[in-house]
C-alpha cells in the first residue's frame, strides 16, 4: 500500500506545471511576526506585489522583462548569479526601470539582461529622477537604445545597456 501511494505521489508531482519559484519576503526575520513568503512565476509579478523594503529572491532560469520599481526600494537578486539567471526582454522593452527616487536600499544583483530595448534610452536599465540604486553582477547582452544602437556601440549617448539621466 505504501509503494502504491508513493507512485501516485510521484505521478502527481510529475504532472504539476513547472515554473521557477520567486519568493518575496518582508523585512521581518524568518519565523517572526510579519514574515511572509509568496511565490510568483515571473519577476515582474513579484515586483508588482512587493512593498517598499521587500526582498525578491530569484531562482536560476530565464524570465521575461520588464520591471518598473515605481517608487519602491527593493532588493532583487538571483541566487545563482548572472551566469544562470537571464531576463530576456525580446527587444520589446527594457529589463529594469528605476526612476522613483530610489536610494542605495534598492539593490539589483545577479542578472544577465538580454535583448533589451529602451525607447529612447536604457535598453537594459534606465535610472532616472535622482535614483541611486546599488548594482552588482549585471551583464547587458544585445541591449539597444535610441535608433536600435547596441550596447557598446554608438548609441548617441542614450545607453544601449544602461542610461542614467536626471541626476
Amino acid at each position: 500500500m505504501i509503494s502504491r501511494s508513493l507512485i501516485l505521489l510521484v505521478l502527481l508531482l510529475l504532472a504539476a506545471p513547472i515554473f521557477a519559484q520567486i519568493p518575496v519576503s518582508s523585512q521581518a526575520l524568518p519565523g517572526t511576526p510579519g514574515y511572509l513568503v509568496t511565490h510568483f512565476p515571473q519577476i515582474f509579478q513579484a515586483v508588482n506585489a512587493a512593498a517598499d523594503g521587500d526582498t525578491i529572491e530569484v531562482a536560476p532560469g530565464t524570465y521575461s522583462g520588464s520591471m518598473d520599481l515605481g517608487t519602491k526600494n527593493l532588493r532583487i537578486y538571483s541566487v545563482g548569479g548572472s551566469s544562470v539567471t537571464t531576463i530576456n526582454c525580446a527587444f520589446a522593452t527594457r529589463g529594469f526601470l528605476i526612476g522613483g527616487g530610489q536610494t542605495g536600499a534598492t539593490q539589483i544583483s545577479g542578472f544577465r539582461i538580454l535583448n533589451g530595448r529602451g525607447l529612447p534610452s536604457g535598453g537594459g536599465l534606465l535610472i532616472e529622477n535622482g535614483s541611486s540604486p546599488l548594482l552588482r553582477d549585471l551583464v547587458f547582452d544585445h541591449c539597444r537604445g535610441r535608433d536600435g544602437a547596441p550596447a557598446g556601440g554608438a548609441a548617441g549617448g542614450y545607453g544601449g545597456g544602461v542610461h542614467v539621466r536626471g541626476m
